[in-house]
């Protein structure tokens, strides 16, 4: 994916820690939630975002068993945007939006070879 932007759900149906869900790039470790090479990782056992393994101070609160993560992507400007449950504010910001580009976290530093 070199353009686009992308929209997507995700159904928490199992409420052990260290789970995740993002993006990555082809020579992600998929092993560990927070490991590198993943571009942009939202997990539920810190509701921190991760970003190739750097904690992010985003906060987006707690992911529970039955919750739905929203990730909005733009791979153009590389900008992602985490958001818990339908009310939540993307990444737990009050004036993060994708639809206008802003508050999004960059994934720029890894970005090459991203795959869906």
């Amino acid at each position: 994916m070199t353009t686009g932007k992308y929209y997507s759900e995700y159904l928490w149906t199992n409420g052990a820690a260290n789970l995740g869900i993002g993006i990555a790039n082809g020579a992600a470790t998929l092993s560990n939630v927070v490991g590198t090479g993943i571009n942009a990782c939202c997990n539920n056992s810190n509701d921190r975002i991760t970003v190739n393994g750097a904690m992010q101070s985003q906060n987006i609160g707690s992911i529970s068993n039955g919750g739905i993560t929203y990730i909005a992507l733009d791979v153009g400007n590389q900008l992602i945007w985490f958001r818990n449950g339908a009310t939540g504010n993307w990444n737990g910001d009050g004036s993060a939006n994708p639809a206008t580009g802003t508050g999004g976290i960059s994934f720029r530093p890894i970005a090459t070879g991203l795959v869906q």
